[in-house]
């Protein structure tokens, strides 16, 4: 409770001093209604939260996935043998609902790694997970300060085709908000991005779920890569860029250095399959998401809508 007056105190002070309205001070932006309970729930992080001396990064996991499935045989088992500590956060129902409802646990995920850690917080996204990411920064204005850095790799900001073929008639709310041209994605993206935080894309053209590649993953104003910049014909498709060792080069160049991504301290391991530390057998935890992607996605497990679901009123100016 103190913790949570004393930002209030300031901006009183601000405004009776200065005349600065207290809003001004940091605006939390639109409330959450999830509850606080569950989305504490959905926040994990390695021991060393509270004590690393650089900034944790918070994993985001893609469509139909969790963070075991997409994280635990990769990421993080790499970026802590860097001394990064390492959270992630289990979007409900496996980011298979309505990006808006699912983001509200990303959004608190960032304020609890913030406060958890003392420091800011660098972002790094799988496919839905960079939408969520920039949704997050987007909306809610005391977030950019409180984020270093932003890796998304094989974003989708700009819709895939999939969405566009399955939304030939009714179908789920997550693939009308992946279609090109949907209004979550075009307002997602139609102003400049969030200003504070180093925004670094990495895109393979290889890509068979984000399409057309690379261009649905790639920003305005971003540091934007494809692994086959650094090693032409390299066969890394959308799955495997979780675990892709010039990935893996790209992403930890941004969230070690300040700024985003530079191509020219990138030492690219053409030869090398795969990011340190990986555990191939892990690979068998992310077997589940391709069916739940798969169900989710078709309507068998999530109902179909006959249009896009109306964006949130914080999203109109």
């Amino acid at each position: 409770m103190v913790a949570r007056t004393i930002p209030a105190v300031f901006a009183v002070l601000a405004m009776t001093l200065f005349g600065v309205p207290a809003a001004a001070a940091e605006d939390p932006g639109p409330p959450l209604a999830a509850p606080e309970a569950a989305m504490d729930a959905a926040v994990t992080c390695t021991p060393d939260i509270e004590d690393a001396k650089a900034n944790p990064v918070l994993l985001v996991h893609g469509t139909g996935s969790t963070p075991r499935e997409s994280w635990s045989w990769n990421y993080e088992r790499a970026l802590p043998a860097l001394g990064v500590p390492v959270c992630a956060v289990a979007l409900p129902e496996r980011a298979l609902i309505s990006v808006p409802v699912a983001n509200e646990y990303l959004v608190h995920a960032i304020r609890h790694v913030h406060d958890l850690s003392g420091r800011k917080v660098s972002l790094l996204g799988h496919s839905q997970g960079g939408t969520h990411i920039l949704w997050s920064l987007r909306f809610w204005p005391d977030l950019p300060g409180k984020v270093d850095d932003v890796v998304a790799l094989s974003g989708d900001f700009h819709g895939t085709v999939i969405g566009n073929l399955v939304c030939a008639g009714p179908c789920t709310a997550i693939s009308w908000q992946a279609r090109i041209g949907s209004n979550l994605l075009t307002r997602m993206t139609r102003d400049p991005l969030p200003p504070g935080p180093s925004y670094t894309t990495v895109q393979t053209v290889f890509d068979e779920v984000v399409t057309p590649a690379p261009q649905a993953g790639r920003l305005d104003g971003a540091a934007n890569f494809t692994v086959q910049d650094f090693c032409p014909g390299r066969l890394a498709d959308h799955v495997t860029m979780l675990a892709d060792d010039v990935a893996w080069q790209i992403a930890a160049d941004a969230l070690t250095h300040d700024g985003p991504a530079v191509a020219s301290r990138i030492k690219a391991r053409c030869w090398k399959p795969f990011l340190p530390n990986v555990n191939l057998l892990g690979l068998a935890d992310a077997i589940p998401t391709v069916g739940s992607a798969l169900g989710g996605i078709l309507g068998l497990t999530q109902p179909k809508l006959p249009a896009e679901p109306e964006l949130p009123d914080y999203t109109r100016p």
